[in-house]
């Protein structure tokens, strides 16, 4: 197990430093509130997207009381939202230090690992995390993440079904299961959910290019096609729905549309060449 080492005595140090990390200014001590309600407020800000006024209430509480994990917490999501991943990983490793066991930070670290590609450590961490609490789905979605990097299909999805279980119909944990049965060679099932996905998230980019995969590998090429452009072009769309074709080993019509994208942008399309020797070589023609 991979756990920070932290000195408690650096708490108070580590917090000023992140006020001069962020660039938030804090606010007076006459302008916050104090104790339960002070952190009621914080949490609120956090809510309505106020994060300065979030950081200055957490800082100046954290301040006061470096082992007041409850600050902490909010603290950490805080980083969490704004992406500054070292300082979070700082604020972790103050809940740590206190609480080793925490399903929060633990999750987080997991999460972070996962971020990094430390598949090994993020999902030491994110296994910790659900046996502290079963209810933590953003570790499910993380260990059905790396469950699918590491080609366990059946696991992976019973990851996000458990997640759905907590958070019905969330486009994250929906999208990345529609995904796990593309890969899982299930694109009708895979359909399914990648559309459920956009019913909720309708903006998601990397939802709406597997969804153009997923239909590609059903063998409905110009409304994959179609839906690739939209997206990204077309000679992006031509390469993709011509890999889609090599992938169900219809061959001739991968040529077709694998030309097709080295014709419309031959100086960017290296991996449509590529893609049509691969198909070329697996036809001996």
């Amino acid at each position: 197990m991979h756990k920070l080492q932290f000195n408690k005595s650096l708490a108070c140090v580590l917090i000023v430093s992140l006020v001069c990390l962020t660039g938030c200014a804090a606010l007076p001590d006459a302008g916050l509130p104090q104790g339960q309600a002070a952190l009621s407020a914080a949490e609120r800000a956090l809510d309505e997207g106020n994060l300065e006024t979030a950081f200055a209430t957490l800082n100046r509480l954290v301040q006061a009381d470096p082992q007041n994990v409850p600050a902490l917490q909010l603290l950490a999501r805080l980083h969490s939202i704004t992406g500054n991943a070292e300082q979070q990983r700082v604020v972790v490793g103050m809940i740590l230090a206190i609480h080793p066991e925490d399903p929060q930070s633990l999750e987080y670290l997991g999460l972070l690992a996962l971020a990094a590609g430390q598949l090994s450590a993020a999902t030491e961490y994110l296994e910790l995390s659900i046996s502290g609490d079963p209810n933590r789905w953003l570790a499910l979605n993380g260990l059905g993440i790396i469950a699918d990097e590491q080609g366990h299909y059946a696991a992976a999805q019973a990851y996000f079904l458990r997640g759905l279980a907590l958070v019905p119909g969330h486009p994250k944990l929906t999208a990345n299961l529609g995904w796990s049965l593309v890969l899982d060679g299930a694109p009708q099932a895979a359909e399914i959910q990648l559309r459920k996905a956009l019913e909720r998230a309708p903006d998601a980019v990397t939802t709406k290019s597997n969804l153009a995969f997923c239909i590609a590998l059903q063998g409905r090429y110009d409304e994959a096609l179609q839906l690739y452009s939209e997206l990204y072009g077309a000679s992006v769309a031509a390469n993709n729905v011509g890999y889609a074709a090599l992938v169900r080993r219809d061959r001739e019509r991968a040529k077709v549309y694998l030309q097709d994208a080295m014709q419309l942008k031959p100086s960017f399309y290296i991996k449509a060449s590529n893609n049509m020797q691969i198909a070329y070589d697996q036809t001996g023609k």
